[in-house]
């Protein structure tokens, strides 16, 4: 149901994510679209959540979605952005051009 009120249309790839709303309204979505042998991690958000970027609700939904990310139990890719650096903060590694990956726990403890 988030999925068709932030983007007007149903979604259209299995996914998991964390939508933070604003009077009730989503503002920004920030999850995992599962492919067949990995995840892609998305993001996106309305000018609205502009002024609320750095308070905690919205860290916290940063946090749970790299929980996802997490536990999801295959490789995470994901797109930056031009302008941004946070996937490196978030712990995503350079793989390719403007492709960064986020390799799982669950990956980890296999090598």
């Amino acid at each position: 149901a988030d999925f068709l009120r932030f983007y007007g249309e149903p979604q259209r790839m299995t996914s998991r994510a964390v939508v933070i709303l604003l009077d009730d309204e989503p503002v920004a979505m920030i999850g995992l679209a599962y492919g067949q042998d990995c995840a892609t991690m998305f993001s996106n958000a309305k000018p609205a959540i502009e002024p609320h970027k750095r308070r905690m609700p919205v860290l916290r939904a940063i946090k749970m979605a790299m929980s996802l990310a997490d536990t999801c139990g295959r490789d995470v890719y994901a797109v930056r952005q031009e302008g941004t650096n946070i996937l490196p903060r978030l712990g995503f590694e350079h793989y390719d051009g403007d492709i960064y990956k986020w390799q799982s726990s669950r990956q980890r403890s296999r090598t």
